[in-house]
């Protein structure tokens, strides 16, 4: 257990309101870390522009969403406050699976170059992934953003990278769009979540869209009608379009000529190997 122990740690949880799974595991283990009081919300905070976030997230954020943002920015200003090269972030409703094997995948993390902006997460639900060029043996690499971040290690660049872009609480959770930092997905799973009452999860329906609107709203990106209504939102049509086109247009690709990762589930699907890059020929220019 020798990474896990002397990589910082942060578990984002509150005691007073629920087990803390993940500071149970470590207690037992005699694992120290670092604890992140959780936040809670009762109105929508002053910093956070609702028109905005529906504008560049496709969705009605919900308090509890807010909340978990809010959480892992506190996360991201105390390692970029500290400057703690890299750490691992928990959530509070998690466990490890099996601790020897963790450990060994966050050897071989340790020898990535830490001084790029990345993540690599140990769990999600749902994922577009494609063969990773540089880390094939333990990581896939993740087209856009995953789902989900009970447990991830990123780098002090990734902190900061995702501290500017979500600063006023635009995105869900902690994945904002176009941060510029580089996902990766551990290719076994070595995280189980959760194991109590999941307030997000109570209270996605209430701000859920109907299909009908999404697909409006689908129709009114993809026209451009909503840059030209929205333009205040955005610098330029580029950002637009990095935000709102490329990625959509990227995971329907994916998703299309891809499998299912067994690993993770249905919502993870794994681009086929005969579309990867790696067998890819770019023709000549004498062709």
């Amino acid at each position: 257990m020798s990474m896990l122990k002397s990589i910082p740690k942060y578990v984002i949880e509150s005691p007073e309101r629920r087990m803390s799974f993940i500071s149970n595991q470590f207690g037992a283990l005699g694992i120290k870390y670092f604890s992140i009081q959780s936040t809670f919300y009762d109105h929508f905070p002053t910093e956070f522009d609702k028109k905005e976030s529906w504008v560049k997230s496709k969705r009605h954020l919900s308090l509890p969403e807010l909340g978990t943002a809010t959480s892992h920015i506190k996360c991201y200003e105390k390692i970029v406050s500290t400057k703690i090269p890299f750490a691992l972030i928990f959530e509070d409703d998690c466990q490890i699976v099996d601790v020897d094997e963790l450990d060994k995948i966050l050897s071989l993390v340790n020898e990535m170059d830490l001084d790029q902006s990345f993540v690599v997460s140990f769990f999600t639900n749902v994922a577009n992934l494609k063969i990773s060029q540089k880390y094939d043996s333990f990581l896939f690499s993740v087209v856009n953003e995953p789902s989900s971040t009970v447990c991830y290690f990123l780098t002090n660049s990734a902190a900061k990278a995702l501290l500017k872009t979500n600063r006023n609480l635009i995105y869900v959770a902690d994945w904002p769009k176009n941060s510029g930092v580089e996902f990766y997905l551990a290719k076994k799973k070595y995280i189980v979540t959760d194991l109590v009452k999941s307030l997000i999860s109570d209270n996605r329906g209430s701000t859920n869209v109907s299909s009908s609107e999404r697909f409006r709203l689908m129709i009114s990106i993809f026209s451009g009608i909503h840059f030209l209504v929205n333009k205040k939102y955005f610098k330029s049509y580029r950002e637009y379009a990095s935000i709102l086109i490329v990625p959509a247009l990227r995971r329907q690709i994916i998703r299309i000529f891809s499998t299912v990762v067994p690993e993770y589930g249905y919502g993870v699907k794994l681009q086929r190997k005969v579309w990867s890059i790696k067998n890819y020929s770019r023709p000549t220019s004498n062709s």
